[in-house]
């Protein structure tokens, strides 16, 4: 694998820099050989799906491609970089997790920051400001909002419609309300319909989520639960 991308699943952006101001275009390099799990993948592939944000908006800024698609990953499954910029971004959405107090009771902490969602989220605004196709679909047939609803539905609390059984009791807190709802308004703004078929489900979004909590913010309007 060639340096620059060490350099980047690093976090070392300075190395990142000065190997572009040597040769520019290493920008658009694509690893090769091991280790696998970056095969295929660009230099602005690598930098989101390792989360080093600033590195993504440097590559941009140096003009790496943000419609580019790791058609030569060995798993065999292609996705636009979009995808996984937003997965990225609701992964590091402000989710609730259960735990234990010391008393071991069942309680509910904020998993990441305010600064760590803004970081993710950014890069998203970036690739679509970029150029980047709201439209792209990974070689399954997801598209980019298919595939951010269905990162959504991995944080937010199980709330099935007529299935109480199945509910985790988690909140639905404020912050993952903000953090939600500006991924899927952006992607609406930006021609993403959730009414329109979903090659990979052959049906709506609105449809397939109609039961779930995701439905909501693919509607828009979603809102937190009342403060106790």
């Amino acid at each position: 694998m060639r340096a620059i991308f060490t350099d980047i699943v690093n976090g070392a952006e300075q190395q990142v820099r000065d190997r572009i101001a040597q040769d520019p275009s290493v920008v658009g390099a694509v690893a090769t050989g091991t280790p696998k799990q970056y095969a295929g993948q660009s230099t602005l592939q690598v930098a989101v799906r390792s989360g080093e944000f600033a590195i993504a908006h440097l590559l941009l800024a140096s003009g790496a491609d943000p419609g580019f698609v790791d058609v030569d990953s060995p798993s065999g499954w292609a996705k636009p970089v979009l995808h996984d910029a937003l997965v990225a971004a609701v992964k590091r959405s402000r989710w609730m997790r259960q735990t234990f107090t010391a008393q071991s009771e069942r309680a509910f902490r904020t998993v990441n920051s305010a600064s760590t969602s803004d970081d993710a989220y950014s890069v998203v605004v970036a690739l679509l400001d970029a150029g980047a196709d709201v439209h792209a679909v990974d070689s399954k047939g997801c598209t980019s909002l298919g595939r951010a609803a269905r990162a959504a539905h991995d944080v937010l609390p199980r709330r099935p419609h007529g299935q109480p059984d199945a509910r985790d009791g988690r909140p639905l807190n404020p912050e993952l309300v903000d953090d939600l709802s500006r991924i899927f308004d952006l992607l609406r703004r930006r021609g993403a319909d959730p009414a329109h078929r979903e090659p990979q489900l052959d049906m709506s979004l609105s449809t397939y989520y109609e039961t779930e909590l995701v439905g909501t913010f693919l509607a828009g309007g979603a809102r937190p639960d009342p403060a106790p």
